[in-house]
Formats: C-alpha cells, sequence, structure tokens
C-alpha cells in the first residue's frame, strides 16, 4: 500500500515478501516431450527473478518473467532426463532480496510400457486358425502406473475387426484380457 502522506518508512521501501503459484501442472503429474512450467507471482515491486531447478537445487535455469502479468514460465525437455520422480524447485526473489521457495512432483515418463500378448486361449500349434470367439490375454508394464491397455484386432488386409475402445467393460491394466 503505498502511503500517500510519505510518512514513515516511504513508498521505496520493499515490505512484502513475493508469494508465487505453479498453474500449469498439478503436484504428482505425469509429464513427457517438452512441457511449460508456468505459473503467477504477486510482489509489492514488480522487478522480480524466477529460478528452476531439477536436481536438487544443484543449479538453477533462469524462467522468463513477464512482470506486467505477473506470469513465468520455464520450458524443460523432459526427453533430456531418465524417467523418473523430480522434485521441481522453483525460486522468486525481489530486488530486496526476499526469496520464496515452491515444490513441485513431476514424473517424467518417455517410454511407452511394455506390452506382452499371451497366446490366445484353446490356442493348439498349428492351424494358426481361429474360428469363434478368442479371447486373447496378455500383460502391460511401466516404471509408472499404466492408465489404460487399448486391443485392437485385425485382418489380413488391415480392416480392424475389433477395439476394446467400443466395450463398456474395462478390460484391465497390468493384466488384461479381451473379451
Amino acid at each position: 500500500c503505498r502511503n500517500p502522506l510519505s510518512i514513515g518508512l516511504g513508498d521505496d521501501i520493499d515490505l512484502e515478501t513475493p508469494s508465487l503459484a505453479v498453474t500449469s501442472h498439478i503436484n504428482g503429474a505425469y509429464v513427457n516431450g517438452i512441457i511449460d512450467l508456468e505459473g503467477t507471482y504477486a510482489d509489492d515491486f514488480a522487478d522480480v527473478t524466477v529460478r528452476v531447478s531439477l536436481d536438487s537445487g544443484v543449479t538453477f535455469g533462469q524462467a522468463h518473467v513477464d512482470q506486467v502479468a505477473r506470469h513465468w514460465s520455464y520450458t524443460v525437455d523432459t526427453t533430456t532426463y531418465d524417467d523418473a520422480a523430480y522434485d521441481v524447485i522453483i525460486t522468486i526473489a525481489d530486488n530486496a532480496g526476499k526469496t520464496i521457495e515452491k515444490r513441485t512432483l513431476l514424473y517424467f515418463d518417455n517410454t511407452p510400457p511394455v506390452v506382452l500378448v499371451k497366446v490366445p486361449l484353446g490356442y493348439t500349434y498349428p492351424p494358426n486358425e481361429y474360428n469363434g470367439t478368442v479371447s486373447i490375454r496378455g500383460d502391460a508394464y511401466d516404471q509408472f502406473p499404466v492408465q489404460e491397455v487399448l486391443v485392437e484386432v485385425y485382418n489380413a488386409s488391415g480392416t480392424r475387426l475389433a477395439t476394446s475402445a467400443d466395450s463398456t467393460e474395462p478390460i484391465g491394466t497390468n493384466s488384461w484380457a479381451y473379451p
């Protein structure tokens, strides 16, 4: 608040610690590819510095700060990092040296799951030909939780015959079966 009487410390004294919010990703989000970490900030003076660390504070990168909109952003190419959980540290400092820190947990996951299709039930070798209903079973594995398995069946000419996306029943995630 500006002092209209110019009594006391005056208008040029920074009394407030800046505040910072992360608006682009929720804590614990799974991300991949190139992402933009973004957020907003507030301070009683406009000139601030926002820095971001992905290695527990050993190194920091400078975020882009829009002083008018009071918005910050930082681009990360997650493909240059190992798939893992990252404790992202974001700091904001004003010209008076007042600093705060926010942390958010992000999971970098750029490797697709491994899918194992087990032999359909009732399979006998040969004839490699199936008539009637065929059940397909398998397993899916990933370092992080598997959210969905989609099964599609095609004939030899490439026409899709069936998909689990049309089913109202869940087929499972780590171990799955269709139909």
